[in-house]
């Protein structure tokens, strides 16, 4: 009978040694479980944190953006303007030669946006002011000023400005 006791003994010591094992086992699976939640809480902060530092950023480009196009407005909507409208309707340089070549002709450079021009003959006149008239020096003396081909503006008025 002490052969089979000893046998018993030796059957329970090896249950609690393995049952603690398991245990342990047990526990560091439940603590590697909490680390592997851990990180993926901080995974996601971080993921989360990105995307507001990505959408603050992409706000801030869009308001610099914005208040540069405020600033700038009428520049922009220069560029625009000669891009879109004025631009695919420019007389060609042979064309424009040849209305400028006739004194009196009334032409636009483009079709579109651009304003009136008339070609102002060949002719003479007077620059200046006499010296009588006491106006300072730099408007004097009176010369004679021939012109060549001048074009110059045409306001809806109908007269050269």
């Amino acid at each position: 009978m002490l052969h089979h006791e000893f046998i018993k003994a030796a059957e329970d010591a090896e249950a609690a040694r393995t049952s603690a094992e398991r245990q342990r086992l047990d526990q560091m699976a439940a603590a590697h479980e909490e680390r592997e939640k851990a990180l993926t809480r901080e995974r996601a902060a971080l993921r989360r944190g990105r995307f507001s530092l990505t959408a603050a950023t992409g706000l801030l480009a869009c308001v610099v953006f914005g208040a540069t196009a405020v600033y700038n407005k009428d520049l922009l909507w220069e560029q625009y303007h000669w891009r879109a409208v004025m631009r695919p309707s420019v007389l060609t340089a042979s064309r424009e030669k040849e209305i400028a070549a006739k004194p009196g002709a009334d032409f636009a450079e483009c079709s579109n946006g651009c304003p009136r021009m008339i070609v102002a003959p060949t002719d003479k006149f007077t620059m200046g002011s006499p010296d009588n008239q006491g106006w300072p020096k730099d408007e004097g003396p009176q010369r004679e000023v021939k012109n060549r081909h001048v074009v110059r503006g045409r306001q809806n008025r109908g007269y050269i400005c």
